[in-house]
């Protein structure tokens, strides 16, 4: 082989190193996607733990505001009573 030539193990060494890095390269772009991926599933998460919590403030807010209107027709019904005895008592 003569000095200046190029022989098939620098050939498969140039080869393996191009694979090398094209791989390299590949795995570094899967694995920015993947971590893009858990970034977006922990945002989902935390507005979804965000959805839970609002929706319990408000159910709490509708069960007292339930709670207040029966209140508000207990007394109605009360009032009425008191004043019918007071028209009774009148006549």
């Amino acid at each position: 082989m003569p000095n200046g030539a190029v022989s098939q193990k620098w050939l498969l060494g140039i080869l393996t190193t191009i694979i090398l890095a094209l791989a390299g390269g590949w795995m570094g772009y899967v694995h920015s996607q993947i971590a893009t991926v858990v970034a977006d599933q922990k945002k989902q998460r935390e507005s979804d733990a965000d959805t839970k919590r609002d929706t319990a403030v408000i159910r709490e807010k509708v069960e007292r505001t339930e709670q207040d209107v029966k209140e508000i027709k207990q007394d109605q019904r009360e009032q009425g009573k008191k004043l019918d005895e007071l028209l009774r008592r009148v006549k």
